[in-house]
């Protein structure tokens, strides 16, 4: 992944990774990449959990605490600085584990909505993107999902992938997406 960013001279504002399997004293040294800075998060609501953000050096950031329920859904927010930026921009990496009863579910989207709310008062430009393991192509089929994608509609964010993100030969899965307000 480095080499293509250096063969290609070409530079993403962020990373966002999910499921990292690090913790708060992992050591960070392991994993740089040039010009970027790295902001982890360890894991907490699965032992496949952790956050890594990579953030382009020519930006400046702040942490935001915005996540309430850590032991549902894992969750790093940043705002992002710069000179060529217009506005500061909230960023969201999120990990929802893939725990799929209702009840799981709703307690997550319970708990996000609290974030929504906080992040309408921000009034700023807002980024979400994760692996919410919730497939947004069944949402006609599964009310629940449909609950997650109205709660983000009503805040004012759409998805900006409406593809598959993962595929096998007899279906696919929309469960990783981009939300921008």
């Amino acid at each position: 992944f480095v080499q293509i960013l250096q063969v290609h001279n070409f530079q993403f504002s962020a990373l966002c990774f999910q499921e990292c399997r690090i913790t708060d004293t992992y050591d960070t040294s392991l994993i740089q990449i040039p010009g970027y800075i790295c902001i982890t998060q360890g894991k907490s609501a699965s032992t496949k959990g952790g956050l890594i953000t990579y953030l382009y050096e020519k930006y400046s950031y702040k942490t935001k605490s915005l996540a309430t329920n850590k032991d549902i859904w894992e969750s790093q927010f940043i705002e992002i600085s710069g000179d060529n930026l217009k506005h500061n921009i909230i960023l969201g990496n999120i990990y929802r584990p893939p725990r799929n009863l209702v009840e799981n579910i709703r307690a997550f989207i319970d708990d996000f909505t609290k974030v929504l709310i906080n992040l309408d008062e921000l009034n700023k430009e807002i980024v979400l993107a994760g692996d919410f393991n919730i497939n947004l192509l069944h949402i006609y089929k599964k009310e629940i999902f449909l609950d997650f994608f109205n709660i983000l509609t009503m805040h004012s964010f759409f998805p900006k992938i409406t593809l598959p993100t993962r595929l096998c030969e007899t279906c696919g899965t929309l469960i990783d997406n981009i939300f921008v307000n």
